[in-house]
């Protein structure tokens, strides 16, 4: 019975090394063809690494600029009735929505909010006021590409949303009273204004294709 199990191992081993050698040649080419499907994977993998790492650099200088623009020019605001409207930071929520997409908008308009809190030139209802807004338009174009649902996203998004998560904020960490849809309003003025204003000013970008240049072929 061992001198059977020899032989057939041996037997078996005989045959799978003849069909091993007499395949090597498949074998190797394969392996040659995968190593340099590898190798070409990897460079592009490269290139596009390369290519992001650029992009990101860009809307970082993009969101940089719009972040100074929200503090120095907040205090700007013109009458309408009673209220009164502060355009700017919606006008930079619609900008970045469009050109730097929902994550950088959200991000942009957090530090603009966070840095007019600490100078004094805005309070902790800029918070939901901006973010929501950059939120909500920055997704609704993301998915749409339309500059349309841009703007609606960011009335939407700061007039509705934004004012009624301004209202816990008011009340319970501000102490402020207010009623549940006392901010509406007023958001809904400034977002207007600022929406109104970058309708032509990103009407003009996207023509012009200044910023499409600025981003390669991410826009």
């Amino acid at each position: 019975m061992y001198n059977t199990f020899i032989t057939n191992f041996f037997a078996f081993a005989q045959e799978f090394f003849i069909i091993f050698f007499h395949n090597i040649s498949f074998v190797h080419g394969l392996l040659t063809k995968n190593i340099a499907y590898a190798i070409i994977l990897e460079e592009f993998n490269q290139r596009r690494f390369l290519q992001m790492n650029k992009i990101t650099t860009r809307k970082l200088a993009i969101a940089g600029v719009l972040i100074a623009v929200g503090v120095v020019c907040s205090p700007l605001n013109f009458p309408v009735g009673a209220s009164k409207c502060f355009p700017v930071q919606h006008l930079i929520n619609i900008i970045a929505s469009v050109f730097l997409g929902p994550f950088y908008g959200v991000i942009m308009a957090f530090i603009t909010s966070l840095l007019r809190l600490a100078t004094g030139m805005g309070t902790l209802l800029a918070f939901p006021g901006s973010m929501c807004g950059a939120l909500i338009g920055g997704l609704c174009y993301k998915f749409s590409k339309k500059l349309p649902l841009a703007y609606i996203g960011e009335l939407f998004g700061t007039g509705i949303i934004g004012a009624l998560a301004a209202y816990p904020i008011a009340v319970y960490v501000m102490g402020k009273e207010a009623a549940l849809f006392a901010y509406v309003l007023p958001f809904i003025i400034s977002s207007a204004g600022g929406t109104v204003i970058a309708i032509f000013l990103v009407t003009a970008l996207k023509q012009t294709h200044a910023l499409d240049k600025f981003f390669g072929d991410e826009q």
